[in-house]
């Protein structure tokens, strides 16, 4: 009988066995499939970036001829004409307003940097009084919050124009950023910011409070440090965005240009400038620069800021 049961559990362990290999191989294959996907979704993301990069070395020529296929000859003198040509014009009823290349860095790193910083911060006040205290409207802020992220806001240019006007914000670039969501509160940012701070234990500020600390303190030396790195992505999401954005120059700004758009009108009046298509892919890596950059910034910022808690349990 004794080996029976033996012999009946080793049949049972063996299958046991087999059962937990089998899920390992699955697990192993959902991975590699997983992983598979991904990496071809990067490496499609990543050809346009290469192409673009490595035609804005080619000749003219050389680029109408073979498109997709590497320079045969890697000149450099498309940045320098992109850099020599690359000043604008725009035409209003008191007169003609020209912008060079440092002007234009100018207005981008403002119009790009300024409302990141402020409408970041402002969602870290938001989130933080909002996870950690409690008072009457609370829940409605809250509830404004997620109102705010799922309305569309797509198709109200003209609104928004018209109301820029009447409220005497067109042409004003610091009144449009501070009234404007990217300079305040934001429904996505805020609930990053507001899930940041639920994560955080409030024994921290029981234990500052027993030092002595004051909520200002608490929240300035404490709690914003610990969600410093959220703060830096959202930061560096804000100065992607205007960064890029030409269209509110377009819409909004008559007297300004960004490089953004310093770059679409270059494009759009190539033949004005005597600009070959070359030459305008290197405008675009010119403005893709510092949008890079800041992006490395912000990632190698983020993941050194990552430490284990300093509570004990």
């Amino acid at each position: 009988m004794s080996i029976f049961n033996a012999e009946r559990s080793y049949k049972t362990g063996k299958r046991r066995n087999k059962v937990k290999d089998t899920s390992t191989v699955g697990q192993l294959i959902a991975k590699v499939v997983a992983g598979s996907v991904l990496a071809i979704y990067c490496v499609t993301l990543l050809i346009p970036v290469i192409w673009l990069i490595y035609s804005s070395f080619k000749t003219d020529m050389d680029y109408i001829n073979n498109i997709w296929s590497l320079p045969k000859v890697w000149v450099v003198d498309n940045y320098t004409d992109v850099l020599q040509k690359l000043t604008i014009k725009r035409i209003k009823a008191d007169g003609i307003y020209e912008f060079g290349l440092g002007s234009m860095l100018f207005t981008s790193f403002y119009y790009a940097l300024l409302p990141a910083a402020l409408g970041a911060f402002a969602n870290v006040i938001f989130g933080y009084v909002l996870a950690k205290f409690r008072f009457p409207g609370n829940k409605f802020i809250y509830n404004l919050g997620i109102i705010l992220m799922i309305t569309p806001i797509y198709g109200t240019g003209a609104a928004g124009l018209k109301i820029a006007k009447a409220l005497g914000t067109y042409d004003n670039m610091l009144a449009n950023i501070i009234l404007s969501y990217r300079g305040g509160f934001s429904g996505i940012n805020f609930l990053l910011v507001y899930g940041a701070f639920k994560t955080i234990p409030w024994s921290y500020a029981e234990a500052a409070q027993v030092d002595g600390a004051t909520n200002m303190q608490i929240f300035i030396r404490i709690m914003f440090p610990m969600i410093a790195p959220t703060y830096i992505c959202l930061v560096a999401m804000g100065f992607l965005s205007g960064w890029n954005s030409y269209e509110q120059f377009l819409l909004f700004f008559p007297s300004y240009a960004n490089l953004a758009y310093g770059i679409y009108y270059f494009q759009e009046y190539a033949q004005y400038y005597n600009a070959t298509g070359t030459e305008v892919l290197a405008g675009f890596v010119v403005c893709m620069i510092p949008s890079v950059i800041v992006y490395f910034f912000a990632d190698r910022f983020v993941m050194s800021k990552f430490t284990v808690g300093g509570l004990k349990g």
